[in-house]
């Protein structure tokens, strides 16, 4: 069972990888709504998670996310790691190691050949379009 970004995987007997097909949200998109369903309950005190804060108003929760934390997390080391970029027309990867080819991630097999996800690279209006779906779906607790 592998996981790539919120899929899990599955590595058949002819090497290929199986996935599940969900949208996966910004680590921003997640914190947001870490903190909305956090929101609401009776509290006794202030408290954090992660990059949510949350205080208690009158007793009941009111979280929201902690500015510019997934840039700390990034910039401190807890956070993880990216994965190297590769031109593999012009590059041999290194054995167990992960790349990014193109918009996808791969993993660089025993025998130098990589096994990458096979997402469909999207320009800026087409990724401009899909964020505009997400962020419409997160907006309705889709």
């Amino acid at each position: 069972m592998y996981r790539i970004d919120c899929n899990g995987c599955l590595c058949q007997e002819s090497n290929n990888l199986v996935c599940e097909e969900n949208l996966c949200l910004s680590k921003k998109g997640l914190i947001k709504m870490e903190a909305k369903k956090l929101s609401g309950k009776k509290c006794h005190q202030n408290e954090s998670y992660g990059c949510v804060q949350c205080n208690c108003v009158d007793r009941i929760t009111v979280c929201k996310g902690i500015p510019q934390c997934e840039e700390r997390e990034k910039l401190t080391g807890h956070a993880a790691k990216m994965p190297l970029a590769l031109n593999p027309d012009e590059e041999k990867c290194v054995p167990g190691t992960m790349y990014t080819v193109q918009c996808n991630q791969c993993y660089c097999q025993l025998d130098s050949t990589l096994r990458c996800t096979q997402k469909t690279c999207l320009n800026y209006a087409q990724a401009m379009k899909l964020e505009k779906q997400r962020l419409h779906l997160e907006k309705h607790g889709l």
